[in-house]
């Protein structure tokens, strides 16, 4: 409860200061100016580019979820989950909605527990080394600044890596020589223990599931910058789809960490930071990440609401998801 508390204190202090910075430094009379002239056509098409980014994810969490096509809850019954799972990261610190759709899933299809985790676990690292390999190729192309050039690749290498001993079924491994190597400590060993038990189902999932589920997040991150890109035109802002993607790879990294929910202040801050360093003028790209993150956020949220009502989420799911700890019963035994 501690932890959770300082992480909401440090969320709404980071969140804070970004918008202070933001409402010191950016022209926000000539943002709402632009916001003014916004046009509803390419907002239009943006929605439905998320709408189709919604699915594809979908589809990729039913193939993280089941071995064999027989055995994989379809794309239909996981969406209203990750949608609610969605919703939690809004609201909650510490994106605790990834523990809330693991919990979720195992009450509406046949998974695992430990299946259900390790899905999750699996799909953020793709997630990460998609989108940042994507970003580091498209930074080099278009001569971006040195910062994203080294941001991008640093986080594509590390989470290249990790994808690695994913795709080789080389976690379990890994993890058991940390153990050893971590000697009789007691608590370094039963968290070590822990997490061993909760990474076993990993090294399962192969290399040709990794390659269906890198395949579908790149699709889902180009459909998810040409909902920048359109946002941009539909504000008459002069972006190539090239810049859209590095926008969307920083602003998204930005997020990660700790902020007010919604992720207030943190977003725009990134995006208009990042659309400056391309030239865009900050008046221009404070409404572009005003108009972005509206776009983004306030679809995906009603729907999270609506899937959280159908699906009869309640206050309590939340609680136990939180209290969620991998693997207790095996470490006592043990």
């Amino acid at each position: 409860m501690r932890s959770r508390g300082l992480l909401v204190v440090a969320g709404l202090l980071i969140s804070g200061l970004a918008a202070a910075f933001v409402l010191a430094r950016f022209d926000i009379r000539g943002a709402r100016d632009t916001l003014a002239g916004a046009q509803l056509p390419p907002i239009g098409l943006a929605l439905m580019l998320l709408a189709g980014g919604l699915a594809l994810r979908s589809v990729r969490w039913s193939i993280l979820l089941g071995s064999q096509p027989g055995e994989r809850p379809t794309a239909g019954r996981v969406a209203p989950v990750m949608l609610v799972g969605y919703l939690g990261n809004t609201l909650l610190p510490a994106r605790l909605g990834e523990l809330l759709r693991a919990w979720l899933i195992t009450r509406r299809c046949p998974v695992s527990l430990a299946q259900a985790v390790s899905s999750v676990v699996v799909e953020r690292v793709v997630d990460t080394t998609v989108l940042a390999l994507l970003a580091s190729i498209a930074a080099i192309g278009l001569r971006a600044p040195a910062w994203i050039v080294q941001l991008s690749v640093v986080v594509a290498m590390v989470a290249g890596a990790v994808l690695g001993l994913l795709g080789a079924g080389a976690v379990g491994a890994a993890v058991r020589a940390l153990r050893r190597a971590a000697g009789p400590a007691p608590r370094l060993s039963a968290a070590l223990l822990r997490l061993s038990i909760a990474v076993e189902p990993i090294d399962g999932y192969g290399p040709l599931r990794m390659a269906a589920a890198a395949g579908l997040s790149a699709l889902a991150w180009c459909m998810d910058s040409a909902v920048v890109w359109l946002t941009a035109v539909a504000l008459s802002i002069g972006i190539s789809p090239g810049v859209a993607l590095l926008i969307t790879a920083v602003t998204v990294l930005g997020t990660a960490v700790p902020a007010a929910p919604g992720y207030l202040g943190t977003f725009e801050l990134a995006l208009a930071a990042t659309a400056g360093a391309f030239g865009v003028p900050p008046a221009q790209g404070l409404a572009l990440g005003l108009l972005a993150h509206a776009v983004s956020l306030i679809p995906i949220t009603l729907a999270g609401v609506v899937s959280a009502v159908v699906l009869g989420v309640r206050p309590r799911d939340v609680g136990e998801a939180q209290g969620l700890r991998a693997g207790d019963h095996e470490v006592r035994e043990a």
